[in-house]
């Protein structure tokens, strides 16, 4: 045999034992994905149980609140809210995955909510494809979906409990406005604004109040003295946030990253209020917070954050309630419940202002 024939005689059998070990690997690799199906299916299976051995018989419902969002106050008062009603018309309700060891995403919640049949949903949604398709999965098992806070307008979801994203931008407009014409009165030029956006949010309400805060500014005639920015900040984690709002502050230029720093979730509040006291920066940076906790209101009676937007979320998680018993005694219920939203300045908070 000569060489050119033994060369190819090898090449065909490296080619086989190549191609014989590829098809392994994609068995292997098949057989992990199967087997880690397998295993997520089981756990859900296994955490549905769980969820759904919390029914009593002698209840006349069961519903479930869903939501991965880290402002735990603003959930807990909604969480309250929801539950008061609901047990004042004999419903159980509980926060999804409240008594489970292991940390579950909200889709993995709304999986097990739709396999355990609970009777409704309430649901921090988002313009999100795959939560509209579990939207419409409870929908055909016959479970009704009440969005709260952040909806998913595509979806069938039955009704939507929220606050005027019109409110939101007037109230915050209007103070920075107040603002601006305080700091204009010592400062050349203009005041810069930072308004704080969650880069990892799929709802339209962010870019919706930036809007109305613009707007509101300019029927103001304050367009040429306000300049507005936006910064998107990750809120996946509050070890991120943190991060990421203080490099704002360490500008390579020296300058402070705004005159005033608008932050609309309660996480981003805490964190910017949190690094203005950490690089001695009262009075320099003025901070309009959302909602409310001990360290916010603590900040509020010192003057270091200038003011808060509250809402009323225990009205909130009532509605949710509501709308859930009505849709599942009627078939009909009203598309939106608005609950109210109110600005608690520094000053109202030494005077002893409402927080609820």
């Amino acid at each position: 045999m000569n060489e050119e024939k033994k060369e190819q005689l090898y090449k065909e059998h490296s080619n086989k034992k190549l191609i014989g070990a590829v098809a392994l690997l994609g068995l292997v690799m098949l057989s992990v994905i199967i087997v880690t199906m397998l295993m997520f299916r089981s756990s859900i299976r296994e955490s549905a149980a769980l969820m759904a051995g919390t029914q009593g018989q002698e209840h006349e419902g069961y519903y479930v609140l869903i939501t991965e969002d880290e402002d735990s106050e603003f959930w807990s008062g909604i969480l309250e809210g929801a539950r008061k009603e609901a047990e004042s018309r004999g419903i159980l309700l509980e926060r999804a995955g409240a008594q489970m060891n292991h940390s579950y995403t909200k889709y993995e919640q709304m999986e097990m909510a739709i396999y355990s049949k609970v009777d409704g949903i309430i649901l921090d949604a988002g313009e999100d494809s795959r939560i509209t398709n579990l939207i419409h999965q409870a929908y055909a098992a016959g479970i009704p979906v009440v969005t709260v806070r952040n909806d998913n307008t595509s979806s069938e979801r039955v009704s939507f409990v929220s606050f005027s994203n019109a409110s939101l931008s007037r109230e915050y407009g209007a103070k920075i406005c107040e603002i601006a014409r305080e700091k204009l009165k010592t400062t050349e030029g203009s005041v810069r604004v930072c308004v704080l956006l969650d880069a990892d949010s799929t709802n339209s309400n962010q870019s919706i109040v930036l809007t109305g805060i613009q707007d509101y500014i300019s029927n103001q005639n304050m367009a040429d003295q306000v300049q507005i920015e936006t910064t998107q900040i990750h809120s996946n984690s509050v070890f991120s946030t943190e991060e990421e709002i203080r490099d704002l502050f360490m500008r390579s230029d020296g300058r402070i990253p705004a005159d005033i720093m608008v932050c609309m979730n309660l996480q981003n509040t805490t964190c910017v209020y949190q690094t203005v006291l950490d690089y001695n920066l009262v009075g320099k940076v003025e901070i309009l917070g959302f909602y409310s906790s001990d360290t916010i209101r603590s900040a509020l009676e010192k003057d270091i954050i200038r003011a808060t937007i509250m809402v009323d979320t225990r009205q909130m998680g009532r509605d949710c309630v509501d709308a859930l018993t009505e849709f599942r005694q009627s078939g009909y219920v009203s598309d939106y419940y608005a609950v109210e939203l109110f600005l608690v300045t520094s000053q109202d908070a030494k005077e002893g202002a409402r927080y609820e």
